[in-house]
């Protein structure tokens, strides 16, 4: 059974902490990838050993390209997680049209948050 998404949501916001909080924003992919899935991070591909909803917090939204970002996979059905360190935003790929906003720092400007993600409101 998969937990419900405030759950998992939660559960990034956590891996978050102690990070550059005023200048961060943290996303959440709305998809379960199933189980055997590939998925790319910083141009290598990972095999997902569970069904997984993916993080993701952008540490310096303002810069273009590469830059520190941190990836949470959490195991959609226990909360289990792991972080990934990385360089690139999923943004380069198909993926930001599921991603929605859990949180936006204070310092970061509107322009610097993906104009198609819409912030999560609840």
């Amino acid at each position: 059974m998969t937990l419900p998404q405030r759950e998992i949501a939660n559960v990034v916001l956590a891996q978050f902490l102690g990070a550059r909080g005023a200048h961060s924003v943290v996303y959440l992919d709305q998809r379960v990838r199933p189980a055997g899935s590939e998925i790319e991070i910083d141009y290598k591909k990972l095999r997902l050993d569970g069904s997984t909803v993916i993080g993701f917090i952008d540490l310096e939204p303002e810069m273009n390209w590469g830059h520190a970002c941190r990836y949470a996979l959490v195991n959609a059905e226990t909360g289990e997680h792991r972080n990934i360190d990385a360089h690139f935003p999923p943004f380069l790929r198909d993926s930001s049209s599921s991603l929605i906003v859990l949180f936006k720092g204070d310092k970061v400007p509107d322009w610097a948050v993906r104009k198609s993600i819409q912030a999560k409101r609840s």
